[in-house]
């Protein structure tokens, strides 16, 4: 096959795919994680990946493979990391200004619980 035919049919099907209906690549319901739930999550591990910033807790988990904290989250908040995942990768590639919301909202979130600490040792 020349070169020319090469990138005729990679054109092609880049067409194809890129005029696919893309609700076909939505995961079945029972995959996805609600938004609240989702901003719940990554605040959380926001939250997590923080704390594991701290020397006297990255010390007291040292022996404990990170991504487990994480699978703890996700778990803690009722789904497994597949859903995350899935969820993750559906926003991603088919929802971008969603997901660009949804961390709007957790960066919102945690703007706010700054706020709170910061209000905590002031009256304190």
């Amino acid at each position: 096959m020349s070169s020319r035919n090469v990138i005729a049919f990679a054109a092609s099907l880049l067409l194809l795919t890129a005029c696919a209906d893309s609700s076909r690549n939505k995961p079945p319901a029972r995959m996805l994680i609600s938004e609240s739930d989702m901003v719940e999550i990554l605040t959380d591990t926001y939250l997590t990946a923080g704390m594991l910033d701290i020397t006297i807790m990255r010390e007291t988990w040292a022996q404990r493979d990170s991504i487990l904290n994480y699978i703890d989250i996700i778990k803690s908040h009722g789904h497994t990391l597949e859903q995350f995942d899935a969820t993750l990768k559906y926003y991603f590639t088919e929802k971008p200004k969603r997901l660009s919301r949804l961390y709007d909202r957790v960066t919102a979130n945690l703007l706010r619980l700054e706020t709170d600490v910061i209000t905590m040792e002031v009256v304190h």
